[in-house]
């Protein structure tokens, strides 16, 4: 997906654009990506995390959220809202 269709999704959604980011916290390249049956509502926004690697979910649901500890790990926002993000202190070296 390019960044016009991303636009054009989220334009959509009633999504501002203007606010829409390109980098997360770290400096690093989010990850937009839309599409399947359901676009343009299909939609995820990822955050590789601090060491840049994108991982996907982790494996271990808290009533249907993922709870991240660790810098490392991958925050992630879909359907308008956070699937996958930090609670609590936060920790380095840590990963999935």
């Amino acid at each position: 997906s390019d960044i016009s269709q991303l636009r054009q999704t989220f334009e959509e959604l009633e999504i501002n654009t203007g606010k829409v980011r390109i980098v997360d916290g770290w400096g690093l390249l989010l990850r937009y990506s839309f599409g399947g049956d359901e676009a343009p509502i299909n939609y995820t926004v990822e955050s590789a995390g601090s060491d840049g690697e994108f991982s996907g979910l982790l494996d271990h649901p808290i009533e249907g959220e993922y709870i991240i500890t660790h810098f490392e790990e991958d925050i992630i926002w879909s359907k308008g809202r956070f699937i996958q993000y930090p609670i609590g202190a936060q920790t380095s070296g840590g990963g999935q």
